[in-house]
């Protein structure tokens, strides 16, 4: 490899032992075996070379999650609500694994200045990753409006990170691939009425009331 290639997987390395505060240039430099100039040199600055090796990590998740859900047995003609359980099975048997990566994750979100150059590049991560996770569950563009296309990647996204934040810190309040299709089952109904239908008008009303 070369030193920029070096430098990505010695920050990927720093970012699993140590996260994103704490990874200091020194660490990287010695984890790659490349000089502190040369991170100068092919990023510009220490958080810019984290959060480029941030991105690629994230690319190589969605991967390993879209293999894992290819590899699973499913029944042929299952239920779309199985097919969603199995695709949450699938990111959920992958959050130990990529627990620290998920921690990291998290330190650059937090961290990132919005006014860096790089943060378009963690914009073109969370993007790649928000279409990603909509090929995973199956869908199809040419079903949906590119609005609606965005809107459900984007939902996919902000629910994978919270479940899998989740299984990482507190297992136990953490939702089943089983407690998703019921919650979703749950709102679809209520979220699709009409607001301005009667009948639903009233019953809100009474809700309120009580």
């Amino acid at each position: 490899m070369g030193n920029r290639e070096d430098l990505l997987a010695g920050a990927r390395q720093c970012l699993l032992e140590k996260g994103y505060v704490q990874t200091t240039a020194r660490d990287i430099a010695n984890a790659s075996g490349v000089s502190l100039a040369a991170i100068g040199y092919h990023f510009g600055s220490k958080e810019a070379l984290l959060q480029e090796a941030m991105v690629e990590a994230n690319v190589d998740w969605g991967a390993r999650v879209a293999a894992a859900v290819e590899s699973m047995k499913i029944p042929p003609g299952a239920s779309w609500a199985s097919w969603f359980e199995h695709v949450w099975e699938g990111i959920i048997a992958s959050t130990e694994t990529d627990k620290r990566m998920l921690q990291a994750s998290l330190e650059v979100l937090l961290n990132v200045d919005e006014a860096s150059p790089v943060c378009s590049s963690i914009d073109n991560g969370m993007s790649c990753a928000s279409e990603g996770l909509f090929q995973i569950f199956g869908h199809d563009d040419d079903e949906m409006t590119p609005e609606q296309a965005q809107a459900v990647g984007s939902f996919y996204l902000a629910l994978e990170i919270g479940v899998r934040l989740l299984h990482s810190a507190k297992p136990v309040r953490a939702p089943t691939p089983h407690d998703l299709v019921l919650a979703l089952q749950t709102i679809a109904p209520r979220v699709c009425e009409n607001p301005h239908d009667e009948e639903t008008v009233t019953a809100r009303q009474k809700q309120v009331a009580d």
